[in-house]
């Protein structure tokens, strides 16, 4: 009896030590952190190559954006037409799916923020079905920040690690 005893002690002692030192909440919340910086997330995808519409009002060019669009295919992702809007698509752009508009915002939606993209999604698949992208006027001498947007498009989140594109702060953020 005695010898039983003594045999599930030991078993309970090593089951009990071994995964404490090993696997305490500190050291999770560790490797959680680093699993989290080590890429960025996507949020959600498109299930073809989006038409890009840029309204009338918006302050950046078709130049600039089909730059902005070859970064983005250098990537892998596909885009569909870079169309300027006579103005009558972006006033109806929330009944026209599949498509990114982008457009000119004042300052009084935006606070402090140069550009703000919002993606239309389905809760089930996470297919985006279509985005907007609201540009500050003084965008258009910043570099990356139609890029930027257009990753938020395309279905990126932050990552804010130094240089990189989807960095949520654009003085921290590159091309890397």
């Amino acid at each position: 009896m005695n010898n039983i005893v003594l045999k599930i002690f030991l078993i309970f002692s090593l089951v009990v030590f071994t995964t404490s030192d090993a696997d305490t909440t500190e050291d999770r919340h560790i490797v959680q952190v680093i699993d989290l910086r080590r890429k960025p997330r996507i949020l959600g995808y498109w299930s073809h190559g989006p038409d890009i519409v840029v309204c009338e009002s918006s302050p950046v060019t078709l130049s600039h954006v089909a730059r902005a669009a070859r970064f983005w295919e250098r990537q892998g992702f596909e885009f569909g037409e870079i169309i300027r809007d006579d103005g009558t698509m972006c006033l109806n752009s929330s009944e026209i799916p599949d498509r990114i508009f982008i457009r000119l915002v004042g300052n009084q939606y935006m606070g402090s923020n140069m550009a703000l993209t919002t993606t239309y999604k389905r809760n089930d698949t996470r297919e985006i079905v279509g985005a907007r992208i609201f540009l500050m006027a003084y965008v258009r001498g910043k570099e990356r920040v139609l890029e930027h947007e257009l990753g938020h498009a395309l279905g990126w989140g932050h990552y804010n690690q130094r240089g990189h594109l989807m960095n949520s702060s654009w003085h921290d953020g590159g091309w890397e």
